[in-house]
């Protein structure tokens, strides 16, 4: 299903689009919906639409994934616009309609006449998600091109719990669809000032991890994650960190995070999609990257400014290689105090749970790791970090930063 770019100069130079899925605006409704029902005049767009069953996501909705994936050579090496449109008919009240823009770059000029683009077999992709309550939902999808080419879809949605997720309250109400581009983000700034100061070291791996690039899906399921966690733990703050392990890179800082900050995170997420991998990468799993590691030590040594907590927040990697004894032994010595360390490791099939980098990094520091299958676990881990912080004797009350006290 997935197809991988076949030639190596392309590789680096066109596998990126620039695209922002948002709600269509209401002025714009009824263009929109004569253009998902009409029969389009232009030629055909040789797009392929993958679509994917829905799952219960960490902000406790459905997700609906889909993949767009169209050969490059139709382009002919000009920048093009493809819009995506989407209409959820919801029982019971008026269709959501969603909109995505996406550009395909011009060929590089010092490739201008040297490349017959015709003859490439490259193709450019990109991901979307949008999320549902429980319920059916027949999906009207549409790709269209400046030059009024269509490619279209039509399938119906069916979001129904199952087994354990029955015991679950789902975020949407049923029949209910939105976009996931609306920020889940509700912490309300004006509660910091007493609680935690908690370091949210965010792993922006996709899911799946024999895939190269972070998709719509796993952008969901971070934020998603992120959202939950810090929406059940009192914080008077919280920094955050998200870096690649893949590419061994910081790709996100915020000392104080906040909702301007969140929106910026999930820009960042986005580009991940559209970025390389290190070949070192794709042909050793057991690479050591050096990262996790320099994050904790930082904490450990900011004092007297230093975390209550450190939590690291991922998918399981593929990076399985530990960390040195001697790597570990230099952290621990640095430390005035032990500092509690948590792992929130999200494995999404059950008989992989093979401990990744991170994994033995928490572990070396006699940190707790915390296995998440479903929203439920991620539930039980929340309460269980607050139980250990208490054992610990971290306070809950921090006192107020100098900028959030009253004057």
């Amino acid at each position: 299903m997935f197809r991988r770019c076949s030639s190596v100069i392309l590789l680096g130079l066109i596998p990126f689009v620039v695209r922002g899925q948002f709600p269509v605006h209401e002025n714009d409704r009824a263009k929109v919906e004569a253009l998902l029902d009409g029969s389009p005049r232009g030629d055909a767009l040789k797009c392929e639409v993958s679509t994917f069953k829905p799952f219960v996501d960490f902000a406790l909705r459905f997700e609906v994934g889909y993949l767009v994936q169209c050969p490059i050579d139709q382009f002919d090496g000009k920048e093009t616009g493809l819009t995506t449109l989407i209409r959820i008919r919801q029982s019971g009240s008026q269709p959501v309609l969603l909109a995505d823009y996406a550009k395909v770059p011009a060929l590089p000029s010092q490739l201008d006449g040297k490349v017959n683009v015709r003859r490439l077999h490259n193709w450019i992709e990109y991901s979307g998600v949008f999320a549902v309550g429980e319920g059916e939902y027949p999906v009207d999808f549409m790709v269209k091109d400046h030059a009024n080419r269509f490619a279209r879809k039509r399938w119906t949605v069916h979001a129904r719990l199952h087994g354990k997720e029955q015991q679950i309250s789902v975020g949407l109400p049923p029949n209910t669809a939105r976009s996931v581009a609306l920020s889940p983000w509700n912490n309300k700034d004006e509660r910091r000032g007493s609680g935690l100061r908690l370091t949210v070291l965010l792993d922006a791996a996709p899911i799946n991890p024999s895939d190269s690039k972070l998709r719509a899906w796993d952008r969901a399921f971070l934020l998603g994650a992120l959202t939950s966690l810090l929406r059940e733990v009192n914080c008077a703050s919280v920094k955050l960190i998200a870096f690649n392990l893949d590419q061994n890179r910081e790709i996100f800082r915020q000392e104080n995070l906040d909702h301007a900050g969140f929106r910026k995170l999930a820009h960042s997420l986005q580009q991940l999609e559209l970025g390389t991998v290190s070949y070192r990468v794709i042909q050793n799993e057991y690479f050591a990257p050096e990262l996790p590691l320099k994050l904790v030590r930082d904490e450990i040594s900011n004092s007297p400014a230093a975390a209550d907590a450190v939590v690291f927040l991922g998918p399981n990697a593929r990076m399985r290689s530990k960390i040195a004894k001697e790597e570990l032994a230099s952290v621990q010595s640095s430390a005035g105090q032990k500092l509690p360390i948590f792992y929130f490791e999200y494995f999404p099939a059950p008989g992989s749970e093979f401990p990744d980098t991170i994994h033995s990094l928490t572990a070396g520091l006699n940190g707790t790791v915390l296995k998440l299958h479903s929203p439920g676990d991620l539930a039980e881990g929340i309460a269980r970090l607050q139980k250990r912080l208490e054992e610990s004797g971290v306070s809950a009350a921090c006192p107020a930063t100098a900028a959030e006290s009253p004057e």
